[in-house]
C-alpha cells in the first residue's frame, strides 16, 4: 500500500472516530508512525470543510441564483436573434434541469 492510500485510510478512520466524540490529539495517539503535524492539518481542515455545509433551503436558493443569471441572458440573447418563439421552449429547458439537479440531490 503507497503512502498516500495509507493517509488516506488514516484519514478516513480518524474522522469517523472524530465524528464519534474523539480528539484530534486520540487520533494522533492511536497512529504514532504517521507525520503528526501532516494528520492534525488534514483533521483540523477537514472539521473546518464540514462547518460549510450548505441547509438544503440554502442550497437550493443558491442554484436558482445561479440558473437566472444563465438563464437570463440566453434568453435576453435569443429574443434579440429570434424573437419570443423560443423562449418557452428554453424556459421549460431550464426548468427541467433545474428539476433534475434537484432531483439529483434528492431535495425534492
Amino acid at each position: 500500500m503507497t503512502q498516500t492510500a495509507r493517509m488516506d485510510l488514516v484519514v478516513e478512520y480518524c474522522l469517523e472516530k472524530l465524528a464519534d466524540g474523539a480528539s484530534i490529539e486520540d487520533c494522533m495517539r492511536h497512529f504514532p508512525d504517521v507525520d503528526p503535524e501532516r494528520l492534525r492539518r488534514l483533521l483540523e481542515t477537514s472539521q473546518r470543510v464540514r462547518q460549510f455545509v450548505l441547509s438544503s433551503s440554502e442550497l437550493t436558493s443558491a442554484q436558482e441564483t445561479v440558473w437566472q443569471q444563465i438563464a437570463e441572458p440566453l434568453v435576453q440573447q435569443l429574443e434579440v436573434n429570434h424573437g419570443l418563439r423560443l423562449k418557452p421552449l428554453i424556459l421549460a429547458t431550464i426548468a427541467i434541469s433545474a428539476i433534475t439537479t434537484l432531483a439529483w440531490y434528492n431535495f425534492i
